[in-house]
């Protein structure tokens, strides 16, 4: 693929469109980290979201407001300021495994020791860094008990991180399962150290303008027309393009972002550069979702009535 429309399709990914939710969410995270460091106590926020709805996005984000990491020297020494570290915690982790993913973030490799030697650590360099803020995701993994450590230990040594330094730790995770326990909020120890609670989840189906699957769609197009310098064509927001995109992905963004950005990529290879469905549906022939509402149709060969029937069977309950 030609490096003009490698580019190209590469920036259109990375755009990102504050739809309210999504803006909410990222409001109460600011509000998380700038409570815990005007009061100097913890005061932080959890973020609970499906997979593809955009959690990792909103922390990685988050990370880039507050500047690169420089390098410092005083009379002291040569030291890396880190202002902010984003940590995705591995599946099956131990506390202590947890502890020497937050000093790899910080630069520190190669540590050893016991938890109470490690926890130092993770809190002296902290602090040695200036770190602002810890964005924590897939903190579902922590919270799991596993053979080497059990959820109430997991949680007691979180709480000792946020006392000790009075910086926020943001965590971002799936939601619990049903009927299984939250593990922040069924814990007082833990849920009055994270006061502020987001959640995101897939976008709504809605054909009014100002709904939330429209916004994103126009902020999208927008960027797509921008950055691809598209001729006269389909637009997101067409009923022959939204129907059918939201039946294929019920609203995911991570679905759709893949389904867009194949059908850019389809469309800037043709001299035209004009998008047209035909990109959609080829882009759609090539991937398949979890939970498709189309199952074995592609979406955008139904024709838009036929869609429009399955989302709103869907939304009822239909069988």
């Amino acid at each position: 693929m030609p490096r003009e429309i490698t580019e190209t399709t590469k920036s259109f990914a990375e755009q990102i469109v504050f739809y309210p939710r999504f803006r909410k969410a990222y409001e109460l995270i600011k509000k998380g980290i700038e409570s815990t460091t005007l009061s100097g106590k913890p005061a932080c926020t959890a973020l609970w979201a499906p997979v593809g709805t955009g959690k990792s996005t909103l922390l990685e984000y988050v990370k880039t407001q507050f500047g690169e990491e420089i390098i410092k020297t005083t009379n002291e020494g040569i030291f890396r300021i880190v202002p902010a570290i984003y940590v995705v915690v591995p599946p099956r982790v131990t506390t202590k495994d947890l502890a020497k993913e937050i000093l790899r973030a910080l630069h520190i490799e190669g540590v050893t020791g016991d938890l109470a030697d490690l926890t130092r650590l993770v809190i002296q360099n902290l602090k040695i860094c200036q770190t602002q803020v810890t964005l924590m995701d897939e903190f579902q993994c922590f919270a799991k008990a596993n053979p080497a450590k059990s959820a109430d230990e997991a949680a007691d040594w979180l709480r000792i991180i946020l006392d000790a330094t009075g910086t926020p730790i943001i965590v971002a995770g799936l939601p619990p399962e049903k009927n299984q326990a939250d593990f922040i909020y069924s814990r007082p120890l833990l849920a009055g150290r994270f006061p502020y609670f987001a959640q995101l989840s897939n976008l709504q189906f809605s054909e009014s303008a100002d709904g939330e699957f429209f916004s994103v769609l126009r902020g999208l197009d927008k960027k797509m027309y921008e950055l691809a310098d598209l001729k006269n064509g389909s637009h997101l927001t067409d009923p022959t393009i939204y129907i059918p995109l939201f039946l294929a992905t019920q609203g995911n963004l991570l679905a759709m972002r893949h389904i867009l950005r194949d059908a850019l990529s389809y469309c800037l290879v043709k001299a035209s550069r004009e998008l047209k469905p035909e990109a959609f549906s080829a882009s759609y022939s090539e991937l398949h979702f979890a939970d498709e509402l189309a199952r074995r149709d592609n979406p955008f060969e139904l024709g838009t009535a036929k869609c429009l029937k399955l989302i709103l069977e869907a939304q009822n309950g239909s069988p």
